[in-house]
């Protein structure tokens, strides 16, 4: 059966340290481990940022192959991406990334992606204040628009669907699968029949969390808007309908902790948290402050439901939060 152009896209597959969020080590809640020496060394590594947004980008580092002691001189061989490719390349577009990492109790699990991303060849230096760490500033191999970056929840990682094979593992008929290397090419090879069924297998996963995840379609949608002229809306307008469409929509929702909620508004005793104003009005089911619990790092992008990672703001505060820039 002739493969599909979608199982033949470019793409790549970076083994990092694990890490609940990757935006950082400020949260004492999240570490990172790793098989990589630097992280077990260092206790951090130059992916803690992987999926912190800045500017509406997202910029992503994985050590690459090779030999000697300075790993940021190393490269990513982009031609082993996409053969079209040229050795004296110094970027691939249009990559989906596979980010990858080993989960301290065992195992090596998807924990992300970026789709449509540039893949750099060498090292990619960055004046971000965002991505300091030690003294240090930490630099990319791997960008994307925020918007096509998704960081997956620590809990929804550990799943037999997600667990990658290790080659050396491999049996006969069912060779292939991610070595000893941080950068994996996935190649579409009659020898290795597992790196086929891993982009199958792989592809039809981030198709379904699109379908399921209500947050990620928001995203998009507000995306699309922005992207949009006036004189484009204004066509499009005269020719829409005004009667909605009618859908079915399967989403994923978060049971959230009662207990978190109550702590949080007991704690913020009827003031805002982040404004300071006091709630603009009481509720008429108890007559208390109005005001609603947010998450600082969203549950959809792998924050806690814990009383530390929230926070009781008021409604205009709260649309500040998920709206502003």
């Amino acid at each position: 059966m002739p493969l599909t152009k979608q199982i033949q896209q470019p793409m790549v597959v970076f083994n990092v340290g694990w890490m609940k969020h990757y935006q950082g080590l400020s949260n004492k809640e999240d570490v990172i481990t790793g098989k990589a020496k630097f992280i077990d060394e260092k206790k951090w590594g130059y992916e803690i940022y992987n999926f912190l947004p800045f500017e509406g980008k997202v910029y992503g580092f994985v050590q690459p192959s090779g030999h000697g002691k300075d790993y940021l001189e190393r490269q990513i061989r982009i031609e082993n991406i996409d053969s079209k490719v040229q050795a004296t390349s110094e970027y691939i577009d249009d990559v989906l990334v596979v980010w990858v990492a080993p989960y301290p109790q065992g195992g090596t699990y998807l924990v992300g992606w970026y789709e449509h991303a540039r893949i750099y060849r060498h090292y990619q230096e960055t004046s971000s204040i965002k991505r300091h760490y030690e003294n240090q500033i930490l630099g990319y191999f791997a960008t994307a628009n925020e918007i096509d970056a998704v960081c997956l929840h620590e809990a929804d990682r550990i799943t037999d669907e997600l667990k990658l094979q290790r080659a050396n593992s491999a049996k006969e008929d069912n060779k292939g699968g991610l070595g000893h290397s941080f950068v994996w090419f996935a190649r579409i090879d009659e020898s290795r029949p597992y790196n086929l069924k891993f982009r199958e297998k792989i592809l039809a996963f981030i198709s379904k969390y699109k379908q399921k995840n209500q947050h990620y379609i928001e995203k998009q949608f507000l995306h699309e808007i922005s992207q949009s002229s006036p004189n484009e809306r204004e066509k499009r307008l005269k020719k829409a309908s005004k009667q909605a469409k009618r859908i079915q929509v399967v989403t994923t929702q978060f049971q959230r902790n009662p207990d978190v909620v109550a702590e949080v508004l007991m704690r913020a005793k009827g003031y805002c948290e982040l404004c300071k104003k006091v709630a603009p009005f009481m509720r008429a089911s108890n007559g208390e402050p109005y005001l609603e619990v947010h998450h600082k790092i969203p549950l959809a992008d792998g924050g806690d439901d814990s009383v530390e990672n929230a926070i009781a703001l008021c409604p205009n505060c709260h649309r500040y939060s998920h709206y502003s820039l």
